[in-house]
């Protein structure tokens, strides 16, 4: 495995011990609070990521028939098949979550160190065929945003700077550009600002050029500027908070067009 890979392995490492820390450290109710997941708790956020882990050790997905109101907020077979591994777990006490996932980790772990290459392509939980790489980057991800969802649930913010939350945060910047170009469809000539501040800090502005979208340096006077933190972008590009509430309750400062803002961010979230 080259240095770069084994990066990448030692980064979902630390992201899958953020979390185990974090569950440690909830007491007896908070399991039970809601999170901005519809319909889930911080005890089904947790169940989803130990289901999804174990689909990724071979083991398939039990059968199940769910009940109308689990299929409430389901949309594709995806969240049919998380809403399994949810279900599955509500009777599941949290001591014997946290087993499960320690032992769990520690298999996929052991998965990792004895791969000698991440180029083999791998089907992820969403049925796409990627290569490893790629596969352990979306996991680093779903993880991360999992953890930030149960911080903010139990009122614990927390991990908004570190190298997890960097891979992430990049993520959602190089989408940027595909965001504006294929759902905004950002007219040529029109500029876009983003100001990300707080933990986390960039700055992001995008054009669109002989009808593409792409990244721009040095740009002075944008056709819109769009100024929140880095939790608000958070929030935005996971569908957590609706653009509406983000401007309503001053998260998210629109200068310029109007309604070039409004329509960016209403296509900001991409995680389904």
């Amino acid at each position: 495995m080259n240095s770069d890979d084994a990066q990448l392995v030692r980064l979902m490492k630390e992201t899958w011990n953020s979390i185990a820390v974090l569950m440690a450290s909830l007491q007896g109710e908070d399991w039970l609070l809601p999170t901005d997941c519809p319909g889930w708790t911080i005890k089904d956020c947790f169940a989803h990521l130990i289901g999804i882990e174990q689909r990724l050790l071979g083991n398939p997905v039990p059968k199940l028939t769910l009940s109308s109101e689990d299929l409430i907020h389901t949309k594709n077979e995806l969240g049919m098949e998380n809403q399994v591994d949810v279900v599955l777990r509500r009777l599941t006490s949290p001591g014997e979550l946290i087993e499960e996932y320690g032992l769990l980790i520690s298999e996929r772990l052991d998965m990792l160190d004895q791969c000698d290459s991440l180029a083999r392509k791998r089907k992820a939980p969403d049925g796409r065929i990627v290569d490893g790489r790629e596969l352990i980057s979306i996991r680093i991800l779903d993880c991360w945003v999992h953890e930030q969802d149960i911080r903010r649930a139990i009122g614990k913010p927390g991990n908004l700077s570190g190298p997890s939350a960097i891979h992430v945060f990049g993520r959602f910047n190089r989408t940027l550009p595909f965001i504006l170009g294929k759902k905004v469809k950002i007219k040529d000539g029109r500029t876009v600002k983003f100001v990300i501040h707080g933990d986390y800090a960039e700055t992001i502005s995008i054009g669109s050029h002989a009808g593409r979208a792409r990244k721009l340096q040095n740009l002075d006077n944008p056709s819109v500027g769009l100024r929140m933190n880095c939790e608000t972008y958070l929030l935005l590009c996971c569908g957590r908070i609706s653009p509406q509430r983000a401007v309503g309750s001053d998260k998210v400062e629109v200068t310029g067009d109007t309604d070039l803002g409004l329509s960016v961010l209403n296509h900001m979230s991409f995680i389904p």
